[in-house]
Order: structure tokens, then sequence, then C-alpha cells
């Protein structure tokens, strides 16, 4: 894969699938948070 290529397809999947990331984490730690997950490596990158 060229160098150029990757630096365009990172932003690209940045624009594209940013809104729904950010959207999805509060869904994501309830669902964590109800199982009792309060801890650990996406826990605490989420909250």
């Amino acid at each position: 894969m060229n160098e150029w290529y990757k630096e365009d397809l990172a932003f690209i999947h940045d624009v594209g699938f940013r809104d729904f990331a950010l959207k999805s984490a509060p869904g994501i730690l309830k669902i964590l948070a109800e199982n009792k997950i309060n801890d650990g490596l996406v826990a605490r990158r989420l909250s």
C-alpha cells in the first residue's frame, strides 16, 4: 500500500465513522455497567 493512500484512508475512515463511534459510546458504557464491567481498557477509553 502506498504511503499517501494510508493517510487518505485514515482521513476517510475518521470522517465517515467518527459520529457513529461517538454516538455509540454511551450505549456501550451502559451495557458494560449493566454487566458490572467497570474497569479495563475499553471502559476507561469510553468514559
